[in-house]
């Protein structure tokens, strides 16, 4: 897989609430089917990457997610 290969969906927070959701602000090119999708790479600023899966998905006042524990 290459770079070129991933989607940029949007960013995360950096703040986990007292509920475990982190928010999420979308791309323009954002589509809420992309959370059909389960497990996801996270890439950071700091070209770090990690493989995650989401439990949960809110859409109140934006999105918020939640990731499973590992």
């Amino acid at each position: 897989m290459q770079i070129s290969d991933l989607i940029s969906l949007g960013k995360l927070g950096n703040k986990t609430d007292a509920d475990g959701f982190i928010k999420f602000t979308e791309n323009s090119n954002f589509h809420p089917r992309y959370f059909s999708v389960k497990d996801f790479f996270l890439i950071f600023t700091d070209n770090r990457v990690r493989y995650v899966t989401i439990d949960k998905v809110q859409n109140e006042n934006g999105f918020r997610i939640k990731f499973l524990s590992k």
